[in-house]
């Protein structure tokens, strides 16, 4: 079995397409080798991966794996160049954080910006995903760190205590919800139009989630994406939202709102850091660890 990056990397193209012609066209190489590269790749694999018609090609079930497994393939390799692209400009490390909405902009900010300045070699690759895609992806091996909330699956991975916040409602000073008691039921919230962050904040994921659960839609009157946007639009009066009670707090002091507590159980989130092994992870990402599980410091008086 012989092959090689540009045989996988012409494969997908052509699987892509689904007409030779084309992807040799977008490679570029002439159609001919372009045909007997991939007539080659079979007859090395044993196994017909395409399905050849006038109109073009298909996948063979062959092929779809074979298609899967390039894909991954590639993607490693592109990992492998962009890591050395950084240790070739000085960094002597990439650490892959997968994190949630309110880790990314509550927590992660101050604490990131402490560990770069302590270790000025390493570079932080930083997304954000729902709970249980962070731990997908970790399990997978595309990121080395999350940070979770809620209760998820954790397969086989280990946790360990971040921190600690609640989802609560806010609501402008005047709004009617306040008539309805000091705590509230989020199907309470579900009568008024919301002010959330966009569909693909993995919070916002979360919320539509709850409402479904409820058989109902939120009744999204904006999406904007941060939450002192939202909070400054609650305050006009715009809509109500469910933001980390950290954040309502922290935001209270610059716009006038209500924060009032959800008595969901959901509501209470516990973060946590997720990983496969410590002993596997890198250096770096060992660093980063350490940093990120170290005890908050005490607020101040």
């Amino acid at each position: 079995m012989r092959f090689d990056i540009v045989d996988l990397r012409l494969f997908v193209a052509v699987a892509s397409c689904g007409n030779l012609t084309r992807a040799a066209e977008g490679f570029p190489i002439a159609v001919a080798a372009a045909s007997a590269r991939i007539k080659a790749l079979e007859e090395s694999l044993g196994v017909l991966l395409l399905e050849r018609s006038s109109r073009g090609v298909s996948l063979t079930p062959a092929g779809e794996m074979f298609l899967a497994r390039a894909l991954a393939i590639l993607k490693e390799t592109a990992g492998l160049r962009e890591e050395l692209t950084h240790l070739h400009r000085g960094a002597s490390g990439l650490v892959r954080l997968a994190a949630n909405t309110n880790a990314i902009n509550e927590f992660l900010p101050q604490l990131l910006a402490g560990f770069l300045s302590l270790h000025p070699r390493v570079n932080i690759e930083m997304h954000e995903h729902t709970s249980q895609d962070i731990v997908n992806a970790v399990d997978r091996g595309d990121a080395d760190i999350g940070i979770i909330a809620g209760r998820v699956s954790l397969h086989s991975l280990q946790s360990y205590p971040f921190r600690r916040d609640r989802l609560v409602a806010i609501t402008a000073q005047n709004h009617k919800l306040l008539a309805r008691g000091e705590v509230l039921r989020f199907y309470q919230l579900l009568d008024y139009e919301f002010i959330g962050l966009g569909d693909r904040a993995s919070l916002q994921i979360w919320l539509a989630k709850q409402a479904l659960l409820l058989g109902q839609n939120m009744r999204m009157r904006i999406q904007v994406n941060s939450f002192d946007a939202i909070t400054r639009l609650v305050a006009a009066g715009v809509g109500v939202s469910v933001i980390p009670e950290s954040t309502a707090r922290r935001l209270q002091r610059q716009a006038p709102i209500e924060v009032i507590p959800l008595d969901e159980e959901w509501a209470d989130r516990e973060l946590k850091i997720v990983l496969r092994q410590l002993a596997t992870l890198t250096p770096h990402a060992r660093k980063l660890f350490d940093h990120l599980s170290a005890p908050p410091p005490a607020p101040h008086a």
